[in-house]
């Protein structure tokens, strides 16, 4: 059928041949590049003064008209313990602010627009990212927007309001978000690293905390950069132009990395990163809502975490895998490492007839840092669950320790896993903003970034008593436990799982007609034996419920 139109229109176009032949406008475009190596990275020192250089870092494979640029800076949530709670969250929103040679973010904007680019920041816990992706033609004047805005800002009474604005906006906007992954990682990183300043709980304070006029802030926010920006070399990488190319970029503009409008003072040492283990709670519930104008719907978060593996640790790749078997994600989601129905979490939980109605969302999580890391599993429920959540963490890892799914990891579960967790990272490195980040991040944590087929093979020598070993040793460190939502009492829950990862309280296994199993909430309201089977209920299903279950 489609093939029959476009042959009647060349036919009567007169031009059978309009395919085969380039039309004019189109001769000298080249949108790929063929290169033997695809990984290939090429790095390079380029000196700032004295003291001071910058780390290049290159991809030189191409493929399409644009380029992708990102200045990495090695200053993150985990270096503000001088300054007041959330000033890298309100550092990153004045990027790409007014500068010496713009008068407004408008302006630049406008500017960038006429160059076919695109700009945007982004902060963590160690970095913070001036990126942009730009036309080839117009990638000198896409670098010096970056280091105009970067080195040469001019942080303005209005620029600081606006940017608290931005702030306050996004963090509202967070309440609203369908699951709120973030906010729940960073306060279990928060309680479980000594409450560092570290997590959103922090950032979402800082409305509160951050002290002073929008001058005095101004202020705070230019002594983080002087102190920050300069800790290490900051790197900039590019994807899609070759080293030679970046240097001649950067040559012309690098006189404005000399001498900051913030200046540069000495860095103060980043404390530690030391597991200690704790619990945090943020009373601020999930909210959703609907268009028809339902009530709102209240949501719990409830996470428990370990310390883990750090991203210099070769046991990190182990780590990956366990979090890419255990999943989760919404039970209706496929595709992506730890993704679909086969995950354990999803099996475990999501799927059970007894827990599927708690829960909308059940999901691990690794981070990994310089020095530090840390593996979480949360789950997202009604309000209540947080026991039933922190107990259902312990269990899955205690149940992986001791090879009660070595079965399911023999076939399909551990090949899966990994196949995912590999297709999902090579699919990353195809796009030119998520190679840029991949690059700038190692390349700030390790020296230089790491090849892709390095990372390939360890993945796939990981092996199931691996990752029984990597269970087993998240297990011995102290618990951290979070929630977000209304709680009775997280302390109680932290000493609840401090009690059974050291084996005061037994954790069992509960049949019912086959081996479905599920971990009870360690306070019960009924019990059900009969010679056949035996199992108990959360207290939080009430006497309706059970009967309801029971089919009495």
């Amino acid at each position: 059928m489609i093939r029959g139109r476009f042959s009647s229109i060349f036919t009567r176009r007169k031009n059978s041949l309009a395919l085969r032949s380039p039309l004019a406008q189109f001769e000298n475009e080249s949108f790929v590049e063929l290169n033997d190596d695809p990984f290939k990275s090429q790095i390079k020192k380029l000196a700032i003064d004295d003291f001071r250089s910058f780390t290049l870092v290159t991809r030189p494979s191409r493929h399409g008209t644009h380029t992708t640029v990102g200045l990495c800076f090695p200053a993150g949530s985990r270096h503000t313990d001088a300054f007041s709670p959330g000033i890298s969250h309100l550092d990153q929103a004045l990027a790409f602010g007014k500068c010496s040679s713009f008068k407004s973010r408008d302006e630049i904007r406008d500017h960038l627009d006429k160059c076919g680019a695109i700009f945007d920041a982004q902060s963590d816990h160690e970095t913070t990212i001036y990126a942009l992706s730009i036309m080839n033609k117009h990638i000198n004047d896409g670098i010096k927007v970056l280091f105009d805005t970067a080195f040469q800002p001019m942080l303005t009474e209005s620029c600081v309001d606006e940017a608290l604005a931005s702030v306050e906006n996004e963090l509202k906007h967070n309440e609203f978000e369908p699951v709120r992954v973030n906010e729940i990682c960073e306060l279990s990183i928060h309680a479980g690293f000594n409450h560092s300043r570290r997590g959103m709980g922090i950032k979402r304070s800082m409305h509160e905390r951050i002290g002073g006029s929008s001058r005095s802030i101004a202020r705070e926010v230019a002594d983080f950069r002087s102190a920050n920006y300069f800790r290490k070399d900051p790197v900039i990488v590019a994807v899609g132009m070759d080293m030679e190319e970046l240097v001649e970029s950067v040559k012309p503009v690098l006189h404005l990395a000399v001498d900051p409008s913030y200046g540069v003072s000495e860095s103060v040492p980043a404390e530690p990163s030391v597991w200690t283990g704790g619990s945090a709670h943020l009373v601020s519930g999930s909210s959703s809502f609907s268009i028809l104008g339902d009530d709102s719907t209240s949501q719990t978060y409830s996470s428990i975490a370990w310390e883990a593996p750090s991203i210099n640790d070769p046991d990190r790749y182990t780590c990956h895998v366990l979090r890419a078997m255990l999943g989760g994600q919404s039970y209706f989601e496929s595709g992506g490492p730890g993704k679909g129905i086969t995950s354990l979490l999803c099996t475990q939980i999501l799927a059970n007839p007894l827990e599927q109605n708690i829960w909308n969302h059940f999901k691990a999580i690794y981070k990994e840092f310089e020095d530090a890391g840390t593996f979480i599993i949360f789950g997202q429920g009604g309000e209540n669950c947080e026991q039933l959540a922190v107990n259902n963490g312990i269990l899955m890892l205690e149940r992986i320790s001791k090879g009660s799914y070595d079965g399911w990891m023999k076939s399909p579960g551990l090949m899966q896993s990994k196949n995912q967790l590999l297709n999902s990272y090579l699919r990353d490195l195809e796009i030119k903003a998520e190679m840029m980040e991949i690059l700038a991040k190692e390349t700030v944590s390790l020296g230089a970034p790491q090849n892709p087929n390095h990372i390939v093979k360890q993945i796939d020598k990981v092996t199931i008593e691996d990752v029984k070993r990597m269970a087993k040793k998240l297990l011995e460190s102290d618990p951290a436990v979070a929630v977000l939502g209304p709680t009775t009492d997280v302390e109680s829950l932290l000493i609840s799982a401090r009690e059974r990862q050291s084996s005061k309280l037994k954790m069992w296994k509960y049949r019912i007609a086959k081996p479905l199993y599920f971990a009870a909430a360690g306070s019960f309201l009924a019990s059900k034996r009969t010679d056949r089977f035996s199992f108990t209920f959360p207290e939080f299903w009430g006497a309706s419920k059970i009967r309801e279950f029971l089919g009495q």
